[in-house]
């Protein structure tokens, strides 16, 4: 069992990292947030932001996937499998944490409502027509919330796809290799 809470503790928060990073990759993207002070960011700025927002995510998948090569033996066999399982576990229940987030900041909390009272209380504050500027920016950010939960949906499929995939080669190699033996 420690090698299922290991594998997912490490998933989960790590997740959690990258999906909080996601809508700012997509917001670079639809151009509603600068990057280096740039208002069009370039393909470097857009490549590095999702860089930002899915190294660890890749590198974590890249890292269990390469554990397939050590799938042989009973034991190390239930430890790997256990690991994994933690992990999916743990990227399943991140992806779906996050898809219920942004859909409820884009479905409930970010009604024009809310938004205008929200910043109704800096009116004595601020100007007018900076609030009028910000309220204009959150209406239009709305909308990177669903592509976001639709993007960590997309991301962890592929992020649970990689470690089975390289298991299930790891059995298919072995299985061939049994059957030259026999």
């Amino acid at each position: 069992i420690e090698y299922f809470e290991a594998g997912f503790k490490g998933s989960l928060v790590s997740g959690l990292v990258s999906a909080l990073l996601a809508p700012l990759a997509i917001g670079v993207l639809e151009k509603l947030i600068p990057v280096f002070g740039e208002a069009e960011p370039t393909a470097f700025d857009k490549g590095f932001v999702f860089l930002i927002a899915l190294s660890f995510s890749i590198g974590y998948a890249v890292f269990i996937g390469g554990m397939g090569r050590y799938y042989a033996g009973r034991f190390t066999r239930v430890m790997i499998r256990s690991f994994v399982s933690g992990t999916i576990v743990g990227a399943i229940l991140k992806m779906v944490l996050a898809f219920i987030l942004f859909h409820f900041l884009y479905l409930v909390v970010l009604t024009d409502g809310r938004i205008a009272a929200f910043l109704s209380i800096f009116r004595s504050w601020v100007a007018p027509g900076t609030l009028e500027n910000v309220y204009g920016w959150i209406v239009e950010f709305k909308p990177v919330l669903l592509i976001s939960a639709w993007f960590i949906v997309l991301t962890t499929v592929i992020f649970i796809m990689v470690p089975v995939i390289s298991i299930g080669i790891a059995l298919y190699r072995e299985r061939k290799t049994s059957l030259k033996e026999e």
